[in-house]
């Protein structure tokens, strides 16, 4: 809960036990970990040989975020506070960017340093990408009348925020591996699709998806550009130079894999071959946002009168 009575919190009903599961781009899904858990927004190192992840706890609705080591099938917890989810690397592997409690931390990927606070305020934030250069974090903000998409330099601050449509649900934001391209879910069609605009910009956007889109996400050489549309994962053939444009779009796979409102649960690997996704525990999540949560207690506690 934040000074001014500001909460945010994913809600996914149960924490149903899940597999981690790595997927070919023909859709062949092969368990990642012997063990089914509670797993959420699984994330590839930039080498493709850990993955973070946020846990659930089996009886109640808390996450912690863990990495899990392929090559030695093995577990290393990051966080304790049962407040800690949607994990992001920077681009040298050694630090994980995640949400606690709603604001944004990171800490060493290897558990070696405390975890430090990188940005503090009202509402909730999900951190989307590090930029290539490894001094800023683009994510999105959910507060009360200034929702936005905000970067923070972290040696500096405040976070400066993005120019664009303030009248629209814009999330899931992820940045091209240049560092020049921001790709992005909105409902400005009257349904979610997937865009893509210059980065920091200013400049028009550019439709991916036609038929429905959420959930993007970059191959690692910025040649294609993947997302959902409905159980389907796709892949938008794009040129990043001169300028952005799609040059073709194809569904690699269909399956029951897990899906979410306001987070990516899935992961291209560096390989551009294979996938890490979810299977298991339909529930879908959604990021709750309350706004004057002390106004509201006080509201109802007088009603009871």
């Amino acid at each position: 809960v934040s000074a001014s009575g500001s909460i945010a919190y994913p809600q996914s009903g149960a924490s149903a036990l899940r597999q981690l599961m790595l997927v070919s781009r023909a859709g062949q899904a092969t368990p990642l970990a012997s063990e089914p858990r509670a797993f959420d927004n699984p994330r590839f190192s930039p080498d493709g040989r850990r993955i973070a992840v946020a846990i659930r706890v089996t009886d109640g609705p808390g996450r912690d975020v863990w990495v899990f080591d392929r090559a030695q099938r093995s577990w290393s917890r990051l966080t304790t506070d049962g407040l800690s989810d949607l994990p992001i690397w920077t681009p040298d592997g050694r630090r994980v960017v995640y949400s606690s409690n709603s604001d944004l931390w990171w800490i060493a990927a290897d558990g070696s340093e405390q975890a430090e606070s990188l940005y503090v305020a009202n509402g909730g934030r999900i951190a989307g990408s590090v930029t290539p250069d490894g001094r800023s974090v683009v994510f999105q903000e959910y507060s009360s009348g200034n929702d936005g998409i905000r970067t923070l330099t972290f040696d500096s601050a405040p976070a400066s925020r993005m120019n664009m449509p303030a009248s629209f649900n814009e999330s899931e934001v992820t940045l091209s591996p240049d560092g020049r391209w921001l790709a992005y879910q909105s409902d400005e069609a009257d349904r979610m699709e997937v865009y893509v605009r210059p980065y920091p910009g200013p400049g028009g956007r550019v439709s991916v998806s036609l038929l429905g889109g959420t959930e993007p996400a970059w191959s690692r050489d910025g040649g294609e550009l993947y997302y959902r549309t409905g159980d389907s994962l796709m892949a938008a053939t794009v040129s990043l130079s001169p300028t952005f444009a799609v040059t073709g779009r194809r569904a690699l796979f269909t399956g029951a894999f897990l899906r979410a409102t306001n987070s990516r649960e899935y992961d291209p690997a560096p390989d551009g071959q294979h996938f890490v996704m979810i299977r298991g525990g339909t529930t879908q999540s959604t990021l709750i946002v309350i706004n004057n949560l002390f106004d509201r207690l006080v509201y109802e506690r007088e009603q009871k009168k």
